[in-house]
């Protein structure tokens, strides 16, 4: 065995299971704590520590899993309810529609609105 392996195999022991506990973590408490500083103080894990993590274990950054989690149950709430939008963005612990939307388009390339109205000419 190499000095690679043997360095790698350490990361992944000390790393998935800090991975593994912000999942887990993100799952009960995404539509409460967008914050990454808030996932860092429970796993007391330093922010540039766990973000080292989060993007050798998932390849992203942290706050990108936590928006992809949030645009997600957008996505569930969009297409399976007739809740409005901004209720949605409350729900999600947006303080402002605006926010969930821009970060909603981000990263689906279209608004909520937009989103919404293409699913139910497809179905």
């Amino acid at each position: 065995i190499n000095e690679q392996a043997i360095h790698t195999t350490h990361h992944d022991y000390e790393e998935r299971p800090i991975c593994q506990k912000f999942m887990t973590l993100l799952e009960h408490n995404f539509s409460k704590c967008h914050d990454v500083s808030y996932y860092c103080e429970q796993l007391s894990v330093a922010p540039c520590r766990l973000s080292k993590i989060i993007g050798r274990v998932l390849g992203r950054c942290t706050k990108q899993i936590i928006e992809e989690r949030l645009v997600l149950e957008g996505k569930r709430y969009l297409l399976y309810t007739n809740v409005p939008i901004k209720e949605i963005a409350s729900m999600l612990g947006y303080s402002d529609p605006f926010h969930m939307s821009k970060t909603f388009k981000r990263l689906v390339g279209v608004t909520p609105h937009a989103f919404r109205e293409q699913q139910r000419t497809l179905a």
